[in-house]
C-alpha cells in the first residue's frame, strides 16, 4: 500500500488543487525513491486529462473507465494505480486543469517548428509529441533524426493509432525541415550533411503501422437478447439511448451528444455527427427506437438542446454494466458498450442486406471498416454451408 508522510496527509474531504502543482508534487514523492519516474509523470498527466475531458475526479471509478477506454496494459495500469493511491492518500479526489498538452520545447529546432503551426490544438499536439521522443533520445542516447531511432520510439508507445499520429508528426517535421533547410542552416550555424538529409528523405517514406482488426472485435446480442436488454433498462431515457446504439448503431459518444432537433420523427430520420467529421449524415430511425423516443419525451420535460442533458459517456457506461450484470449476457461474450453498435451491423447482415447498405448504415468511408464489424457473423454463415442450397434440396425423396 502506497504511503506519504503524516505531515502531508489530509484527515478530511478533498482538496482542489491545481493539476500543474499535483504533478509537481507528484514529482517530488516520485524523486525520494530509486529509479527513472518521467514515465510516472507522463500517465498522470494524461489520465489528468481524461478526467479534465470528461468531468471526473481521480478515483478507481476513472480509473477503471480510462484503463479500459486506454487498453492498458498490466504494467501501465500499475503505474497510474500508484498515481490513484497517492491522491487518495493525499486527498486530492478534485482538481483545476491549468496544464498545456506539454510544455514549450526545450529543443530550437521543435521550437521553430512548433512555432509556424497556426492551428494551437495542433501546435500543442506536435509539442508534446516531440518533447516526449527528445527527452527519450536524450535518456537513450539515440539520435533524433534517424529512422531507426524514430521506429523503436513508436514501437514502444501503445495503440496503432497513437503509434500512427506520432509517425505522421515525425514526417511533417522532416518534410518542414528538407522545405527549410538552408534558411536552417543559417539559423542555426549547422550544415545538413548528404546523411542527414539521405535520413530526413526516409523518414518522410516512413509507412504506417497496420491495425489488426481483431482488437476491435467485441462480441454482438442476438436479436432475443438485444430486446431483453433494452427490456432491463431502468427508465425511457436509457432505453431510447442504448436504442440509438443498438439499432442505429450509434457509438456512445454519438448517442450521448445527440440534440432534440437531430430526430425528425415524422420522416423517421435521425441527424448523426459520426467520428472525425463535421457534417451531420442522416440514419433510418428505427420503429423500436422511434417508439422509446415517444415514451421519453412524453415522460421527461426538455427545455435544452440536448437530448440527454444529463447522461455522458461516463454514466452511460455505468448504467450499461449494471443493466448487462442483471441480464447475464456478459458471462460468455466480450461485450461493452460498443457491442451495440456491433449488434446493429451483424444483425442486419444476418436479416441478408447487402454489405452496401451495412456500410452506409454504419456510416463507414472504408468498406474494410464494416469488414470489422461482420466478420464473425460472415464465417458463421459460411460455415452453415453453400448458401445456393436450398434446404429443400438437401431431403431425401422419401421425406
Amino acid at each position: 500500500m502506497l504511503t506519504v508522510q503524516n505531515n502531508q496527509q489530509l484527515s478530511t474531504g478533498s482538496t482542489r488543487i491545481k493539476a500543474s502543482r499535483l504533478l509537481e508534487e507528484y514529482k517530488k514523492f516520485l524523486s525520494t525513491g530509486n529509479g527513472r519516474y518521467e514515465n510516472y509523470l507522463r500517465v498522470a498527466h494524461m489520465f489528468l486529462r481524461h478526467c479534465h475531458e470528461n468531468k471526473q475526479g481521480v478515483d478507481e471509478v476513472s480509473f477503471n473507465i480510462y484503463a479500459s477506454a486506454q487498453q492498458l496494459k498490466k504494467s501501465m495500469k500499475s503505474i497510474l494505480r500508484k498515481f490513484i493511491l497517492y491522491c487518495e492518500n493525499m486527498g486530492y479526489r478534485e482538481f483545476i486543469y491549468d496544464l498545456e498538452k506539454g510544455p514549450a520545447s526545450e529543443t530550437p529546432l521543435i521550437l521553430k517548428f512548433t512555432s509556424s503551426i497556426a492551428h494551437i490544438p495542433t501546435r500543442r499536439n506536435y509539442t508534446y509529441a516531440l518533447n516526449n521522443y527528445a527527452r527519450w533520445c536524450s535518456d537513450t542516447g539515440k539520435p533524433f533524426l534517424a529512422p531507426e531511432s524514430i521506429i523503436q520510439y513508436t514501437e514502444s508507445i501503445d495503440g496503432v493509432f497513437t503509434k500512427n499520429r506520432y509517425i505522421s508528426i515525425f514526417k511533417s517535421l522532416a518534410k518542414w525541415i528538407l522545405e527549410r533547410r538552408d534558411s536552417l542552416q543559417a539559423s542555426f550555424q549547422y550544415k545538413f550533411s548528404d546523411g542527414d538529409i539521405h535520413m530526413l528523405r526516409d523518414i518522410t517514406m516512413l509507412k504506417s503501422f497496420r491495425e489488426d482488426a481483431n482488437q476491435y472485435y467485441k462480441d454482438a446480442f442476438t436479436d432475443e437478447e438485444r430486446d431483453f436488454f433494452l427490456d432491463c433498462c431502468p427508465d425511457s431515457e436509457t432505453k431510447l439511448l442504448f436504442s440509438l446504439m443498438a439499432y442505429e448503431a450509434l457509438r456512445i459518444s454519438e448517442a450521448c451528444g445527440m440534440l432534440v432537433s437531430d430526430v425528425n420523427h415524422l420522416r423517421r430520420v435521425i441527424y448523426v455527427k459520426g467520428k472525425g467529421t463535421h457534417n451531420k449524415q442522416a440514419v433510418n430511425f428505427s420503429e423500436t427506437s422511434a417508439a422509446y423516443f415517444k415514451e421519453y419525451i412524453s415522460e421527461v420535460p426538455l427545455s435544452g438542446p440536448e437530448l440527454f442533458p444529463t447522461t455522458g459517456k461516463s454514466k452511460a457506461f455505468k448504467i450499461f454494466k449494471q443493466v448487462l450484470a442483471e441480464t447475464g449476457i456478459h458471462k460468455d461474450k466480450r461485450v461493452s458498450p460498443h457491442s451495440l453498435r456491433h449488434t446493429a451491423l451483424q444483425l442486419l447482415i444476418n436479416k441478408g442486406y447487402p454489405l452496401e447498405y451495412v456500410q452506409r448504415h454504419a456510416r463507414h468511408r472504408r468498406i474494410e471498416s464494416t469488414m470489422v464489424y461482420i466478420s464473425k457473423a460472415v464465417e458463421e454463415n459460411y460455415l452453415k454451408g453453400d448458401p445456393r442450397v436450398k434446404p429443400e434440396d438437401t431431403k431425401t425423396s422419401g421425406d
